[in-house]
């Protein structure tokens, strides 16, 4: 990579210096290498890490990249939550259970305040001019429709709260095809958009706009 990229480009210090996908890694790493090794050093590491990823969020929800949280708030569902939620899955009698419980949900409440702006209940955001929109940043992407519905889903498995999951399914709704152009975006489900743009999508074996894995 620091072949391909100048890492110290402005553009790149965000990830340079984000101790939030650090910690993120770390912890999937003693994650799997506990269940590898079954050595316990890992398993505590792991949980040393979950209190690190802990720290990283604000009281209203939202992730710090960066210890001495001065960078801008991340409101996304990434791979610190699926960490934290693989962390219980695998030691659901941790101690810590109940923070990361907590965590969920104040990530949750925090977007949930914008699944309301449009009647196809998609997750929106405050833009960077203070304005309030449903179709914000890229959550015209899948990739981050589907990351809210499973990060919304989860919150609904761990918390047992219905309205999670009603968020979570209007997200995988929008995504087959209950949105204003009424394009299903998965394969074999609904009425797909008919013309593509990405080489991938024309590949022997799969009909035309299927991207496998995508």
């Amino acid at each position: 990579m620091d072949r391909a990229v100048d890492l110290s480009k402005p553009e790149y210090e965000e990830r340079r210096n984000s101790y939030l996908w650090l910690e993120t890694g770390l912890l999937m790493t003693d994650i799997e290498l506990h269940q590898v090794t079954n050595d316990q050093k890992y398993r505590n590491d792991a949980k040393q890490r979950v209190r690190n990823l802990l720290a990283f969020q604000d009281a209203e929800g939202w992730f710090y990249f960066d210890e001495a949280k001065t960078s801008g708030k991340y409101t996304e569902c990434r791979f610190h939550l699926f960490a934290l939620y693989e962390f219980l899955k695998h030691n659901p009698d941790s101690e810590i259970k109940q923070r990361i419980q907590s965590a969920f949900k104040r990530w949750a409440d925090y977007n949930m305040q914008f699944a309301g702006f449009s009647s196809f209940g998609q997750i929106g955001g405050i833009e960077e001019d203070g304005r309030v929109r449903n179709l914000y940043q890229s959550n015209h992407r899948n990739r981050r429709v589907g990351a809210f519905a499973w990060g919304l889903a989860t919150a609904a498995i761990l918390l047992e709260e219905p309205k999670y999951l009603e968020a979570a399914q209007r997200q995988i709704q929008w995504i087959v095809g209950l949105n204003p152009a009424d394009v299903s975006m998965m394969a074999g489900v609904g009425k797909g958009p008919g013309c593509y743009h990405h080489r991938y999508c024309f590949m022997e074996g799969c009909e035309d706009g299927v991207v496998p894995g995508g």
